[in-house]
């Protein structure tokens, strides 16, 4: 049973469905052999993981150790207000990753919140003693950068 599960999940759910399928449209087409059976070579390259890390290893390796910025940015990603940490589980990772960035690089660190959720992290920071908020025209004063959108309206209200 095991084994006809497996064959199952390899043939009949993608990407093999598709390869299947430029396949078995390179059978039957009378114009396009070519196309249809190299859709489907190229489909199942690009879906086997050596090829997919290959063409994904350049894109996820940075190399920062000659470039040194001025702060830490961390982009937020939804609150949780029912969870002890208050963050989404990949803000959280975010936040985390940031904050050893930060203090290895003896950085400050910049955590942006807002969102369509509520409760939104500015909200939830408004709740907490330790919490602060930073005004875009201070940032701009501090940071030396210049002030994109000097007025941000809610939408949502």
């Amino acid at each position: 049973m095991y084994l006809i599960s497996k064959l199952f999940t390899y043939i009949f759910l993608p990407p093999s469905i598709f390869i299947w399928l430029l396949v078995l449209g390179g059978f039957l087409a009378k114009k396009f052999k070519p196309l249809f059976f190299g859709g489907a070579i190229l489909f199942y390259l690009l879906s086997i993981k050596p090829i997919t890390n290959l063409l994904l290893t350049p894109l996820e390796t940075i190399d920062i150790a000659h470039k040194k910025g001025e702060l830490v940015v961390v982009l937020s990603g939804g609150s949780n207000p029912d969870d002890i940490l208050k963050s989404a589980p990949d803000a959280f990772k975010r936040l985390t990753y940031g904050i050893i960035l930060a203090k290895q690089e003896n950085l400050p660190l910049l955590f942006t919140g807002g969102g369509i959720i509520k409760p939104t992290e500015a909200e939830m920071a408004k709740k907490d003693k330790e919490s602060g908020a930073i005004c875009s025209h201070i940032a701009s004063k501090l940071y030396n950068v210049p002030l994109l959108f000097a007025k941000i309206e809610d939408i949502m209200k």
